[in-house]
């Protein structure tokens, strides 16, 4: 039986010599009834009080109805009286059983009455359960029954629920302590055996090398790094050294063989090609050419841009930059650009530009202007583009115009009307 409220009558039938007098309590059975114990010191002639926190759907049985007590319940109400003057005797016991729709939470409005008609004070009554032993550590003054729960200092287990001896500090009293210490990795109390870095129990793996690593073999290379492929090389023994002897013996010397093979000798590859040959270039970069004057090189048919090589990387020099246009040498390869590019040409070499970039020596600085393929550049231009009109009006012969590349690329391109 499940008790949710304790009464009174509960505990006289249960001591036998305990009770609270004119007091009602309820007690719930385990059919789902609930029964309506009282204790009074006096004869009973008639009852009636309400039910709290749910609704009451029928009362029978108990005391009332074996002294033929008429018995009657509305919703929250229920009433017994007697049409022929019986009395429930003064004691304890089962005043009447309750059908309810959910759970009671107490009785109030409590009205009971004697034979004369007079009301005997009664009240509702909240039993209290809990350890009644004073000799226990959790002895409740306030209880009324004992519920079993009363917890004694064993001499194991103080009041607290503290150990009196626990000399490993893991919380288990030594008396219930199957190991007073601890364990080791292979379950042997207070034994030797421990994992090793590599979580191998007794096993003999240890943290080494320069990283500190579970058996680790690295070692710092000759550049200070763990781990590192740094080695002493070279001829001059130095970390990660690239020296080589140069053609004389010299550590990392700076003697080398000419085009004749003779150490730091003086030979070189003429014009045309010639180990310590006598050919050489012209005014007009011709190997073995006659022209000694530059301005020459200009002819009525012809204008040279000389000597443009490929360098992704190159700065454009400021003096170029200088004249609106010089970004179109990458992007003209539009017919709309082809007249801001040539405005540049016209300034480059029209004397619009600073003087300085008009310098023949200056006028190197092209070679530092990025690649295009000559090929491409003419094929989407054409012949009568915008480009080749405005290079042929440049041109003293004037008529049409067209770029096409030289034999060697890096020897640069020309603008020559035909």
């Amino acid at each position: 039986m499940k008790l949710n409220i304790a009464i009174i009558t509960l505990i006289t039938v249960l001591t036998g010599s305990f009770a609270f007098s004119n007091t009602l309590g309820l007690e719930e059975n385990s059919d789902g009834t609930w029964n309506v114990n009282y204790s009074s010191d006096g004869d009973i002639a008639g009852f009636q009080f309400n039910v709290d926190g749910t609704t009451v759907s029928g009362a029978h049985g108990g005391d009332a109805e074996v002294a033929g007590f008429q018995l009657s319940a509305s919703s929250t109400t229920v009433l017994g009286f007697s049409l022929t003057g019986a009395v429930i005797p003064a004691g304890c016991g089962t005043l009447v059983m309750l059908y309810l729709d959910g759970v009671a939470t107490g009785l109030s409005n409590i009205v009971m009455s004697d034979t004369n008609g007079q009301s005997i004070p009664f009240e509702y009554y909240v039993i209290a359960f809990g350890c009644v032993d004073e000799g226990a550590c959790n002895y409740d003054p306030n209880a009324d029954y004992d519920d079993g729960s009363c917890v004694y200092d064993n001499e194991i287990v103080d009041c607290n629920g503290d150990c009196y001896e626990d000399e490993d500090g893991d919380g288990i009293c030594d008396q219930n302590d199957d190991c007073v210490g601890s364990l080791d990795c292979e379950n042997v109390c207070n034994g030797m055996a421990v994992e090793d870095c590599a979580g191998v129990c007794g096993g003999d793996a240890v943290l080494s090398g320069c990283d500190n690593a579970c058996n680790s073999t690295a070692v710092e290379d000759c550049a200070g790094v763990c781990g590192g492929d740094a080695v002493l090389s070279g001829c001059d023994n130095l970390c990660g050294s690239t020296a080589v002897d140069d053609c004389s013996g010299v550590c990392d010397g700076s003697a080398v063989e000419d085009c004749a093979g003779a150490c730091d000798g003086t030979a070189v590859v003429d014009c045309a090609g010639t180990c310590n040959g006598d050919a050489v270039a012209d005014a007009c970069g011709l190997c073995n050419g006659t022209e000694i004057d530059p301005n020459n090189c200009f002819d009525n048919t012809t204008l040279w841009i000389s000597n443009i090589v490929v360098d992704e990387d190159a700065d454009f020099p400021e003096c170029l930059q200088d004249c609106e246009g010089w970004e179109y040498w990458v992007d003209a390869n539009a017919e709309e650009e082809a007249t801001n590019f040539c405005n540049w040409v016209t300034d480059i070499f029209g004397g619009t530009c600073p003087d300085d970039c008009q310098d023949p020596e200056v006028t190197d600085v092209l070679d530092q202007l990025p690649d295009i393929d000559a090929d491409s550049f003419y094929g989407s231009w054409g012949h009568g583009s915008k480009l080749v009109r405005c290079v042929a009006s440049l041109l003293p012969s004037g008529g049409r115009g067209r770029l096409v590349s030289r034999s060697s690329k890096t020897d640069g391109s020309r603008l020559r009307s035909v």
